[in-house]
C-alpha cells in the first residue's frame, strides 16, 4: 500500500507534531519517530505498513451460493516506510540513503518495529522537500522481503566450496593411480619410472609454486621410499602427491598468488594428454605402457584440481585476464572430464569446475577496465596518462594512475615508457 507522503509534506503541522523542534533540530526529535537504517545508513520513520499472508484464486461459479478459494503460496512481504531525515546536515543524510537505495541487489533493513530483515526495493523511493521547512528530506520507500544472499562464512563460499570438492577429486585421483600403477611383476622399471618422473616434477613445479621450500630433497624422498613401496605396499601417489602442496590463498596478497599459479598448473594439465596403450603386447610391455599411461592421467588430474583451486581464489587484475583464465579453466576440465579415470572424479571435478568459474566471475565483477595501447615510440607516463586516461575522466590523481600502469607493464622509469604494448587502466 502506497503512502501519500507529499500530503505530510503539505501539512507541516502534523510533520512537526511528529518531529518535535523541528526548527531545533535532531536533538528536539519526538519519541514519537523511531529510528531504522538501511544498508546501516540511519533514518527516522514516521509510520509503517507490511503486507503479509497467502496469495489465492478466487473462483466464482453459476448457480453457486458460495465461491471456491484457491491457495497459490504465500504472498511477497512488502514493507513500506514514511521516513524521513533531518537536521543541519540532512543533505548529507538524504544523500547517503539515496546511494545505499540505488546499490544494486537486496540489502539489510533494520525496522523499527520487525527487527533485522533481507530485503530490496519494490519500486523506486519518492523524496519530498518542502519549501516551509529547509532542513528535511521525506522519503516513502516500498521494499520486498527476499532469500537472504550468500553468506560470506565458509559454507557457501564459492572458493572454498572449489577447494572442497577438488581435496575430493584430489583424493580420488590418488585411489585411482594406486590402483592402475603396479609394482609387481615390474618393480624395477616401475621404480625407475617412478623415480625418473619425480625428478621431472621438482623442475616442473619449482617455478609455479616459488615459496615451496620442499624441491630440493622431494625427489630424493621420494627416491628413498619407493623401494619401501616395493616391499611394504605404501602407496606411491601418498608419496608423489606432495609435489601439489595444499595450498590457502586466504589473506592479504593471496588472490594475486593464485592468479599466478592458476594458469601454470591448468596449462600442465593440458599438457599431460592420456597416453594410449598398445594392444598386443606382452604382459611386462603392457604394464609398463599402462604405468606411463597411469602417471599421465595423474599429472593431469592433480594439476587440474590444484588449477581449479587457484582459479577460485584468483583475483585478476583485468576483465580480460578472467576472460582468458575462464577460457583456460573450460579447456582443461573438458580434457579432464572426457579423460576421467572413474566416475567418481567425474563428479568431483566437475562441482571444482562449476564453483571455480561462478568464483572467477564474482571476481571478474571487481576487476578494473583494462585497454593495450600500442606506443611507437618512448614516451613520458604522464603525458601518456592525461591523453589517453585522464583526460575523459572524472579522476585527476595522476599519481595514483601513474603507479598503476608502472607496477602493471613492469616500467623502470616514469619519464620512459618503451615502445610496444603497453596496459592501461580505465578511471
Amino acid at each position: 500500500m502506497a503512502f501519500n507522503i507529499i500530503s505530510k509534506a503539505q501539512n507541516l503541522a502534523s510533520v512537526a507534531s511528529q518531529v518535535g523542534g523541528l526548527l531545533g533540530g535532531v536533538a528536539g526529535a519526538s519519541s514519537k519517530a523511531r529510528s531504522a537504517s538501511f544498508r546501516g545508513v540511519p533514518f527516522g520513520v514516521f509510520d509503517a505498513s507490511d503486507q503479509r499472508g497467502r496469495n489465492v484464486a478466487i473462483h466464482e461459479f453459476p448457480l453457486r451460493d458460495k465461491v471456491y478459494v484457491e491457495d497459490m503460496g504465500p504472498a511477497k512481504r512488502t514493507i513500506n516506510l514514511n521516513a524521513f531525515v533531518l537536521g543541519d546536515d540532512f543533505a548529507s543524510k538524504r544523500d547517503a540513503l539515496i546511494g545505499a537505495l540505488e546499490e544494486e541487489g537486496p540489502g539489510t533493513l533494520v525496522h523499527p518495529w520487525m527487527g533485522t530483515m533481507n530485503v530490496a526495493l519494490a519500486a523506486p523511493a519518492e523524496i519530498t522537500h518542502n519549501s516551509d521547512s529547509l532542513r528535511i528530506a521525506l522519503f516513502s520507500l516500498s521494499f520486498v522481503e527476499c532469500e537472504a544472499p550468500e553468506s560470506p562464512g565458509e559454507g557457501l563460499h564459492s572458493p572454498t566450496l572449489s577447494s572442497i570438492s577438488a581435496g575430493l577429486a584430489k583424493v580420488q585421483a590418488c585411489l585411482d593411480f594406486d590402483l592402475m600403477f603396479y609394482l609387481r611383476p615390474v618393480a624395477e622399471d616401475a621404480l625407475s619410472l617412478a623415480h625418473e618422473w619425480a625428478e621431472g616434477l621438482e623442475g616442473i613445479f619449482s617455478p609455479i609454486y616459488e615459496a615451496f621450500s620442499a624441491f630440493p630433497v622431494m625427489a630424493d624422498t621420494v627416491s628413498v621410499f619407493l623401494g619401501q613401496a616395493v616391499s611394504l605396499g605404501n602407496s606411491i601417489s601418498s608419496l608423489v602427491k606432495g609435489f601439489w602442496p595444499d595450498r590457502s590463498y586466504k589473506g592479504s596478497g593471496g588472490g594475486t598468488v593464485a592468479m599466478k599459479e592458476a594458469g601454470p598448473l591448468l596449462r600442465l594439465s593440458l599438457e599431460s594428454p592420456p597416453i594410449p596403450i598398445p594392444s598386443g603386447l606382452g604382459t611386462v610391455r603392457s604394464q609398463i605402457a599402462a604405468n606411463k599411461a597411469a602417471i599421465a592421467d595423474f599429472q593431469r588430474e592433480m594439476s587440474g584440481a590444484e588449477g581449479l583451486v587457484a582459479s577460485a581464489w584468483a583475483r585478476p587484475s583485468s576483465s580480460e585476464e578472467a576472460k582468458e583464465l575462464r577460457d583456460l579453466i573450460l579447456e582443461a576440465t573438458d580434457q579432464m572430464l572426457e579423460n576421467a579415470t572413474s566416475d567418481e572424479f567425474y563428479r568431483h571435478i566437475s562441482r571444482a569446475r562449476d564453483f571455480s568459474l561462478l568464483a572467477l566471475a564474482l571476481a571478474a565483477k571487481k576487476a578494473p577496465d583494462v585497454v593495450k595501447i600500442e606506443l611507437e615510440t618512448v614516451t613520458p607516463c604522464f603525458p601518456f596518462l592525461w591523453r589517453e586516461v585522464l583526460l575523459d575522466s572524472a579522476s585527476n590523481d595522476i599519481e595514483g594512475a601513474s603507479d598503476e600502469l608502472i607496477s602493471r607493464n613492469r616500467v623502470r622509469h616514469p619519464g620512459f615508457i618503451p615502445p610496444g604494448e603497453v596496459e592501461v587502466r580505465l578511471v
